[in-house]
């Protein structure tokens, strides 16, 4: 420590040390600003997997990079402490089997808008799903890991109920917990710009975070992603994640109880950081409602959350989403939370697009959530489908209560196909698998996913695929 004069009794820190500011006795003025936080720098070019496709599986021991555009998991894929690896962008990830992405070195997974880097389970895995991406213990001394502008799929948490042996320096890897994601321990971690979609886990749908684990999820779009117990996006125990411009909608807690803690972000003895997040249309069994539980109001500021009370300059109000396209949680000019979002967010953390692909600041501040309002979308939430790209019907169209959802692929492809609501909210799974090509029909009985009878409205049918999505509407009338 650097004091001005101690023997003379004078113990303020001395000027332009790191320290400035610090303590019971500071020097006049301002104390000298903190740095940017560091953002990693890329990892050594090492062993290069090319070619059109590649299977892995096993030990990687040296720097390593994954450069062929399919890349198909085999068994276990180990990063070791000594190690990196390096995915490049538009390399699709395909994992034949339950298997999981396990790092104890660095990753470094940086696509972009155009070419994003895909985790899925590899076609006819879909139903078991793959086992997620584990940061277990890294070495809190390395470099950053990053995840940025990637797809994180149909992961499904490992249910065997073991526990990972040998030494966990930050205690033990809870089974059951983390869809896609999970941390454990302090090593540094930023995930920017990602999607994560249709992953499950008991605690968690989307992420774990345990035992001193401090990721950084910045810019991210959280949605269909399920939880048996609690935390349809999130589980946090004994972490300290923070939680920067993200949004969190249509995540579902699927526990019978109405006393389970059934919120997107579950909180035990941790402390979870939330500021410019967006997080509505989550629905749970609590009692409450609250897509909170446990989360301090200290640390939440400048979020728009639906049914949270408390915080600093936090919002409760309808996201007015765009709610069809691509992109259907893109922000309209009616959107509340328009050049809200405080422009001190850890800003290297961020990535500089959304996960749209649009400048992260536009027209001199940041929005809330994972994408940027840049005025060249809808001016108003979703009103009815677009021109539809995939050919699809429902028959009849008006009924009560029961149509079917007439489509027809020219090819095999993996589909999702949901029934939304007039806020683009999904009220009815009606299928997720692959579709032969040829004529498909799926019936629906005017019921949301717990059986109860939907009332009459305009709703709407979305299929989803590796192609985009298609929105066809639908009118109930009872």
């Amino acid at each position: 420590m650097r004091l001005v004069d101690p023997a003379g009794g004078d113990y303020r820190v001395a000027p332009g040390f790191k320290a400035e500011g610090y303590g019971c006795l500071s020097q006049s003025g301002p104390a000298t600003p903190a740095g940017a936080p560091d953002q990693g720098t890329p990892p050594a070019e090492g062993v290069l997997v090319s070619g059109s496709q590649a299977q892995v599986a096993g030990l990687i021991a040296v720097n390593t990079t994954w450069a062929a555009p399919l890349i198909t998991v085999t068994d276990e894929v180990q990063v070791a402490p000594q190690a990196a690896l390096t995915i490049a962008p538009g390399v699709r990830v395909q994992f034949a089997g339950h298997h999981r992405l396990l790092v104890q070195g660095r990753l470094w997974a940086v696509g972009t808008a155009q070419d994003p880097i895909t985790f899925q389970p590899a076609p006819g895995h879909e139903a078991a799903g793959w086992d997620g991406i584990d940061f277990l213990n890294t070495p809190a001394a390395l470099d950053w890991s990053r995840l940025e502008h990637c797809l994180l799929a149909g992961a499904v948490a490992d249910t065997s109920g073991a526990v990972v042996s040998g030494p966990l320096v930050g205690g033990t890897h809870r089974p059951r917990t983390g869809g896609a994601l999970s941390v454990v321990g302090g090593g540094r971690l930023a995930v920017a710009s990602c999607v994560f979609r249709d992953n499950r886990a008991d605690h968690g749908g989307a992420v774990f975070c345990g035992h001193g684990a401090s990721p950084v999820l910045a810019g991210n779009l959280f949605h269909d992603n399920q939880a048996q117990v609690a935390g349809s996006v999130l589980h946090n125990v004994y972490a300290f994640p923070k939680l920067v411009g993200n949004t969190l909608v249509n995540n579902r807690c699927l526990a019978e109880s109405a006393f389970e803690r059934c919120a997107a972000v579950d909180n035990f003895n941790g402390k979870v950081m939330l500021s410019g997040n967006i997080i509505r249309g989550n629905p749970t069994n609590h009692y409450s409602g609250s897509q909170l539980t446990e989360c301090k109001a200290f640390y939440v500021s400048d979020c728009n959350i639906e049914a949270f009370s408390g915080g600093t300059d936090n919002l409760d109000l309808p996201a007015a989403f765009q709610g069809w396209g691509a992109h259907p949680y893109r922000l309209t000019a009616q959107s509340p939370g328009l050049d809200r979002g405080p422009l001190d967010w850890w800003n290297p953390l961020l990535a500089a697009t959304d996960v749209a692909g649009a400048a992260r600041v536009a027209f001199g501040a940041r929005d809330l959530g994972a994408y940027e309002y840049t005025g060249v979308v809808a001016d108003a939430p979703w009103e009815g489908p677009q021109t539809a790209p995939l050919p699809v019907a429902c028959v009849p169209n008006p009924f009560n209560p029961r149509t079917t959802v007439v489509f027809h692929l020219a090819r095999e492809e993996w589909l999702a196909v949901d029934v939304l609501d007039l806020r683009g909210r999904r009220v009815r799974r009606l299928a997720a698998r692959r579709f032969a090509a040829g004529r498909h029909e799926l019936p629906w009985d005017g019921q949301d996913e717990g059986g109860r009878s939907l009332p009459s409205g305009i709703y709407a049918c979305r299929l989803a695929g590796a192609r985009g999505q298609t929105t066809l509407k639908m009118t109930l009338v009872r």
